[in-house]
Order: C-alpha cells, then sequence, then structure tokens
C-alpha cells in the first residue's frame, strides 16, 4: 500500500482502521497496533466463539467502511485463554498462526 500511495495515506488508513477498532471495542477491551499494519485486541472475559464473532462483526465493520484509495480488508487470528495458551506469548503466537492460516485461506477472513 505504502509503495503505491506513500507512507502518509498509509498511516491515514491504519489510522481509519485503528478508529473503526476502537469504537467496536468494549469499555474493557484494549486495542493497539501491534506492529508495521497489525493489531491486538485483548478482549478479556470473553469465551472463544464470543470473540470470533466480535472479530467477524469488525471484518464487516472493516468491509463497509468507505476509505479513500482502496478498499481496506481484514484478516484476523482469534486465540483464547486457556485453550489456545495459557501465558500472553503462547496467546500471541497462537492468534498469529491462526493469523497466517486466515491469510493463506484467501484473505478477509477469521480463523481460530
Amino acid at each position: 500500500y505504502n509503495d503505491n500511495f506513500g507512507h502518509l495515506e498509509g498511516n491515514k488508513e491504519l489510522k481509519g482502521v485503528a478508529r473503526i477498532l476502537k469504537k467496536a471495542a468494549r469499555t474493557t477491551d484494549t486495542v493497539g497496533r501491534f506492529g508495521g499494519e497489525e493489531f491486538c485486541i485483548i478482549v478479556p472475559d470473553i469465551k472463544k466463539d464470543g470473540a470470533l464473532a466480535f472479530a467477524k462483526r469488525l471484518l464487516k465493520e472493516i468491509a463497509g467502511t468507505p476509505f479513500p484509495n482502496r478498499k481496506i480488508t481484514l484478516s484476523g487470528g482469534v486465540a483464547a485463554f486457556p485453550r489456545d495458551g495459557k501465558t500472553p506469548l503462547d496467546l500471541i503466537k497462537k492468534a498469529d498462526k491462526f493469523l497466517y492460516r486466515a491469510k493463506k485461506q484467501g484473505r478477509n477472513r477469521v480463523c481460530s
């Protein structure tokens, strides 16, 4: 994206995505940029099915939001404590594994 439109435009798009994520999150959730064009959302006190439904809702929110230069999509991975890991690092690794599965399956989807 940055190669075609420049870093300034890329940053605008990332800020737009961040606004959507923050607006959809509950007050108990934590939304943060994880690096590059990746975000992480910590969703406490919810079962994995609920977190997956939340992620799918985010996918629809992003898809339904017009961005100036092109359509933005979301690929995501959902990991839950304790099933997918018992430490923050284990959960991040598992979510990352699910993210890459979503990308491998064609992007614009959420895997868990």
